[in-house]
């Protein structure tokens, strides 16, 4: 604690840690409830929770459409618990209820009826909106045994695959230092019925068949070394196919390097498993991210590069990105420059694309607690010329706790200004309850339009605590991206014991081009906020209050997403690899990507 006294410091003290250790003798009192006759008090039995969200989108008419979700639930003393949630959607003249689960735990056994939540199981089987039945049972030593079986779950305005899936999992076993993961499943699929109008895609055959998996983890070489094999035979082509597929993964990460290397291969006819089809699996995929650290720090350079073939046309990429980044000599500023080389074959349906770019960035706190970033890139495109653009960002805090924030962007083509976009925003929390207020405003022009300006979005969002375990949102959009504009609210509250990491999940039909990042402190896991995190180097986020950024509307695609290492706080680094690959896929929601953040190492010689 630092107490102002008026008068300046001659000296300044060392700094010294004070650590807090529980007394193993401390009992806390128990928590009573009100005495309803004489000397009647009793203990708390349970916590209890609700979650509520509805989002709307749309413009006044038939094709406006409101999702919206429900989740309550108890959970025990015995931390057994029990959740009923609900899903659905609703419009001018039809209501649908999408989705309804019931989830428990009792001991070591939980599971899910009805509608469960994501299922990822090895790397083959992706089960995104599965209806049926899922039964875990966690032993002592933390393994995972796991039975499960369903359908799709339906998706209004889609048409829904009938196929089916069933199988058996267990994950986490210990063979002396190495850990087993084993997969068997079942499939099945049936023609569509000759009233719906069949995919173009060859997956319209009736067929069935059978997959098994062995995953592996051991350490190796100071890292990580994991692999999987698995074979799967089916007639979902026609003629029976038997499908080998085998992956190798190394992970390294130490102060001055983190690397990760990953090979996968495959033969002819396989398969990835999902509850929205049966995608072929990609012949060879590999992929390869290395950054080393300099100067204490002070410097790195990374390179990543991707190489799939097979499988998914729209997916299939041979990506190399390399770049560097430090800071200016002892300064806070900092600066850095990306290069990326994009090739992608002609396909079926998909046509031949390439890309290069070339960026450099550079920034730094000014002053108070602003902070400056700008960025240049430069890209090429066969077929076309090149094009530039610039973009900038600064953040000024002011008087209250209120910050703004300024996001300027050009667009050149052929040496001609083509578009301009200005993006502002205002932060202003309203100190009761925790209440903040969050206001933004786009305007932008074309070449096309006559540079006739114009409002690309317009948005205000409210967020506060009413009690200390709740959290209440309400937000507005209006987007006109040179159509009709069109409206979006959303309006959450939250009062629940635990925190869900994932909440929305089941409205999937406008989560799909979304990349969700959180940035998590290294000590207590909690969100890190304000951190800068980028999409593919173009796009950047400022994480929130609870240390999550979110891409929205990204195309299909292998894709990168990094921490601006230079934009952390003095003594913050990142634990381990500063940048990862997320796939995003129509109809599949990504997994969530998650970095750690903490202190740097200290050392103190003697």
């Amino acid at each position: 604690m630092v107490v102002a006294t008026g008068v300046a410091p001659t000296a300044v003290a060392s700094p010294f840690v004070v650590r807090r250790v529980a007394n193993p003798r401390y009992r806390p009192p128990l928590t009573t409830a009100a005495a309803i006759g004489p000397g009647v008090v009793s203990r708390l039995r349970a916590l209890d929770h609700l979650s509520t969200q509805i989002f709307h989108h749309g413009s006044p008419g038939p094709a406006s459409m409101s999702h919206w979700q429900l989740a309550a639930g108890e959970q025990y003393r015995s931390n057994n618990a029990l959740e009923l949630g609900a899903a659905g959607t609703s419009g001018p003249g039809r209501h649908q209820l999408e989705a309804l689960r019931l989830s428990g735990r009792r001991g070591g056994f939980s599971g899910g009826l009805g509608d469960n939540e994501p299922l990822v199981l090895a790397p083959l089987v992706y089960l995104q909106r599965l209806r049926g039945s899922v039964l875990r049972y966690t032993a002592r030593d933390q393994s995972q045994w796991m039975a499960l079986g369903g359908v799709p779950t339906p998706v209004a305005g889609a048409r829904t695959p009938r196929i089916a899936l069933a199988g058996m999992a267990t994950e986490g076993l210990h063979f002396d230092e190495a850990i087993l993961s084993l997969t068997v499943m079942g499939f099945a699929r049936e023609r569509p019925p000759a009233a719906v109008p069949t995919d173009p895609s060859p997956d319209s055959l009736a067929g069935r068949g059978a997959l098994a998996a062995l995953a592996w983890k051991a350490p190796f070489a100071g890292g990580t070394l994991a692999g999987t094999f698995g074979g799967q035979a089916h007639d979902l082509d026609g003629p029976r196919v038997l499908a080998l597929q085998q992956s190798v993964e190394w992970r390294f990460a130490s102060p001055a390097l983190a690397a990760t290397i990953a090979d996968q291969r495959g033969t002819r006819g396989g398969r990835l498993l999902g509850t929205d089809r049966f995608a072929p699996a990609p012949r060879r995929e590999d992929r390869w991210n290395l950054q080393a650290r300099f100067a204490g720090g002070r410097t790195e350079s990374h390179f990543t590069g991707v190489l799939r073939e097979g499988g998914d046309a729209a997916l299939e990429a041979r990506t190399i990105a390399w770049g560097g980044s430090g800071s200016f000599g002892k300064s806070t500023w900092y600066g850095g420059t990306d290069a990326v080389w994009d090739s992608r074959r002609a396909a079926a349906g998909v046509a031949a694309t390439g890309e290069r770019r070339f960026s450099v960035h550079a920034g730094g706190p000014v002053g108070r607690g602003a902070a400056l970033l700008s960025r240049l890139e430069y890209g090429e495109h066969p077929g076309s010329g090149g094009s530039l653009s610039a973009l900038a960002e600064a953040s000024v805090p002011l008087r209250g706790g209120i910050r703004f924030e300024l996001e300027p962007r050009f667009g050149w083509s052929e040496r001609v200004l083509q578009h301009g976009q200005l993006t502002t925003r205002l932060t202003w929390p309203l100190g009761a309850l925790g209440a903040r207020l969050t206001g933004t405003l786009a305007a932008g022009a074309t070449r096309d339009q006559g540079f006739r300006g114009g409002v690309l979005e317009a948005a205000l969002a409210l967020s506060c605590s009413p009690r200390l375990r709740d959290r209440a949102g309400l937000e507005a959009r209006r987007l006109n991206s040179g159509g009709r504009p069109t409206m979006e609210y959303e309006a959450s509250y939250d009062a629940i014991a635990e925190r869900y990491e994932t909440p929305g999940q089941w409205i999937a039909s406008r989560d799909t081009g979304r990349v969700t990042v959180r940035v998590a402190r290294s000590g207590n896991g909690s969100g890190a906020p304000d951190v800068l995190v980028s999409l593919d180097g173009q796009t950047l986020r400022f994480t929130d209050a609870d240390g999550i950024a979110r891409f929205d509307r990204v195309p299909p695609g292998i894709h990168t997403v990094a921490i601006e290492e230079r934009a952390l706080p003095e003594n913050v680094e990142v634990v381990g690899s500063s940048r990862a690959f997320v796939t995003v896929e129509r109809g599949r929601v990504a997994d969530t990507v998650t970095f750690t953040i903490g202190r740097a190492e200290r050392k103190t010689r003697f």
